[in-house]
């Protein structure tokens, strides 16, 4: 598919991924381990968290990635895991 998209001069750069949620509360397991399977394939990857219910504030949009030591953390933790 992104390739298609090349081929008619779209822009095909994926840059992360976004997810919903209800009053504030996105920090989980899956959302951390979710953004790290995502960061292992792209580098740069953010995650856009949207709290449909925060829309009249400034505050109803999220972003964030993991730092370079989370996800060396983390892929030690599943290396450990897997042996």
């Amino acid at each position: 598919m992104m390739r298609h998209l090349r081929e008619v001069n779209v822009d095909n750069n994926t840059v992360g991924w976004y997810t919903s949620t209800y009053l504030s509360s996105f920090l989980s397991e899956s959302l951390i381990q979710d953004q790290f399977n995502y960061q292992t394939t792209i580098s740069k990857c953010v995650v856009v968290v949207y709290d449909p219910l925060k829309v009249h504030s400034f505050s109803s949009l999220y972003f964030t990635s993991l730092l370079p030591s989370s996800t060396s953390f983390l892929a030690a933790t599943r290396l450990a895991r897997l042996a």
